[in-house]
């Protein structure tokens, strides 16, 4: 599996569409229980680097205001 630190937001989000779209064909259509389970795990870890970076914006952000907020 691909660093997902190394790659951009976009690209997650990319993978993760094609992955959950693999997956549900993968529940419709049956498949080996490694691949499901693999898919599966893939789609967790997308979504929680993607997660992991959209707190991480918001905790700058949050950081960045508070300090306009009160100025010395």
């Amino acid at each position: 599996m691909e660093d997902l630190n190394n790659l951009d937001l976009l690209t997650l989000v990319d993978m993760l569409a094609k992955h959950t779209n693999d997956y549900m064909k993968m529940m419709k259509d049956g498949t080996s229980e490694e691949e499901y389970s693999r898919c599966k795990t893939l789609i967790q870890h997308l979504t929680a680097e993607i997660e992991y970076r959209k707190q991480k914006s918001l905790k700058g952000k949050t950081t960045k205001t508070s300090r306009n907020l009160n100025p010395k």
